[in-house]
């Protein structure tokens, strides 16, 4: 008689993410459409491929977490009526069927879930499942477009279990990807490349000095213009990210920064004082 969880039952759900979805919602898209689907085929009498496609929602159910590199996935809170789910909570014949599905996994949120809690999870470590949750994590576009924060966070856990389990391939992918987006303007996305500089600044990710002193000069360099836009909140932002790492490299250029900031705080409060006066 064939398992309830098997390989087979999973590939007769034809379950595939929609990728205009998957652009935007991350984790949460994606448990929502797992959902989704569980009650189409509970609709159906498909009661097998529902159970699968519930676990598979609990699962997504979690989102990430930098509090604890050892404890990385907390629940979503935002949604109520389901339950609150942690790693600990799956049992083995789950994660017997999360490692026997891995392969077949088309969505690439669904296959790093898995992959990492069966890293977490299994007490027979296998670095294949880190190292997979790693490559498909760092699989989403760095585009202005989507870099939500369920991307950025995805990329900051692919840096940490790098470091973990020494993968130096996976690490030096994410610094060129990181880096070479990082290069680029983003007019429609003015924060963009703040966030990519505070993954790239990561001590895990251990950027060569040369590298670091570059991303700091972009930084000041896109903060500055930023200030002279009018967007000084968003300078600020740039200024305070520049002068914490120069600070560990160079006091002075470090105090030029907070200059930087001093300035850009004054303008701001300027048009708080306009604003205020034209009321």
């Amino acid at each position: 008689m064939e398992k309830k969880l098997s390989k087979s039952n999973f590939i007769a759900c034809e379950w595939h993410f929609d990728k205009a979805t998957e652009n935007h919602h991350g984790y949460e898209g994606v448990m929502e459409s797992l959902a989704i689907a569980a009650r189409e085929k509970e609709k159906l009498g498909e009661s097998e491929q529902a159970e699968i496609l519930n676990l598979l929602s609990n699962a997504t159910s979690m989102y990430l977490s930098e509090e604890d590199i050892n404890k990385p996935f907390k629940p979503l809170l935002t949604r109520s009526n389901l339950p609150f789910l942690t790693p600990d909570a799956f049992t083995q014949d789950a994660l017997v069927f999360f490692e026997e599905i891995l392969p077949v996994v088309d969505s690439m949120w669904l296959k790093a879930r898995l992959a990492d809690l069966l890293w977490l999870c299994k007490k027979k470590k296998n670095v294949d499942h880190a190292k997979i949750a790693v490559n498909a994590y760092i699989s989403h576009s760095t585009d202005s477009g989507n870099f939500h924060k369920d991307i950025s966070d995805c990329f900051n856990r692919a840096i940490i279990l790098c470091r973990q389990v020494g993968y130096k391939d996976g690490s030096k992918e994410i610094k060129n990807k990181l880096y070479t987006s990082f290069q680029k303007d983003y007019p429609d996305c003015p924060s963009m490349c703040r966030l990519l500089a505070q993954l790239l600044l990561l001590n895990e990710l251990d950027i060569k000095s040369n590298c670091r002193v570059n991303i700091v000069n972009r930084l000041i360099t896109l903060g500055q213009k930023l200030s002279e836009s009018g967007d000084y909140l968003g300078s600020i932002d740039y200024f305070d990210l520049a002068e914490k790492e120069q600070k560990n490299e160079d006091e002075s250029e470090g105090l030029n920064c907070l200059l930087f900031i001093a300035d850009s705080n004054e303008k701001q409060g300027d048009i708080r004082s306009s604003d205020s006066q034209g009321v």
